[in-house]
């Protein structure tokens, strides 16, 4: 009973999923997973009106839209079972007023960060009149370490829009999505 005891303690412990080099994350559990929008927050300038923003998924077939187009917060996509191995990329897109900007997760582009458990929450001011990104991340935040407090299941996605992400308009919150690998076989 002891080694299974054991056994059973080691699977609990592990991440259900990997973030790969490229920044796409993988499943390293069979399981139900979701996609969550905490939010959205992109003007066209400081004080200007809201960007409409998209988020696509992909997970191995090719980036698909979700919620039939604009997102701003609160939508949830749910896929009851994915297998060990199935790699997801999160393509972000801002389009409105003459402005486009599209980055995914898979990319090894600097404009999308996922966090896990334990990492240190970005220190960016938001731009203009915009949300911060502990006004997102608030539920998730342990403000006594300054660090994003998950379950192993979840990874936070980050999206910048701005062309420059060393620009002071980069606030790293212009969509910000909650990924759950909700594993329920693991892969050991």
């Amino acid at each position: 009973m002891v080694g299974n005891s054991l056994l059973y303690d080691v699977h609990r412990v592990l991440r259900p999923w990997q973030v790969l080099a490229d920044g796409s994350l993988r499943a390293a559990c069979a399981g139900p997973v979701s996609l969550d929008v905490l939010g959205t927050s992109i003007t066209y300038g400081a004080g200007g009106p809201d960007v409409p923003v998209m988020i696509e998924l992909d997970d191995g077939s090719g980036f698909q839209s979700l919620f039939g187009g604009g997102v701003t917060g609160g939508e949830s996509h749910q896929i009851a079972w994915v297998e060990v191995g199935t790699e997801f990329d999160v393509r972000g897109i801002a389009d409105g007023f003459g402005f486009y900007a599209a980055y995914a997760s898979g990319s090894s582009d600097p404009h999308v960060v996922v966090l896990q458990d334990g990492d240190a929450v970005p220190d960016k001011p938001e731009f203009g009149d915009q949300d911060s990104i502990e006004s997102f991340l608030q539920p998730y935040i342990d403000v006594a370490t300054g660090t994003v407090t998950l379950e192993n299941s979840q990874a936070i996605l980050l999206f910048e829009f701005n062309p420059s992400v060393n620009s002071l308009a980069a606030d790293f919150q212009d969509l910000v999505a909650l990924f759950d690998f909700q594993g329920e076989l693991c892969d050991a």
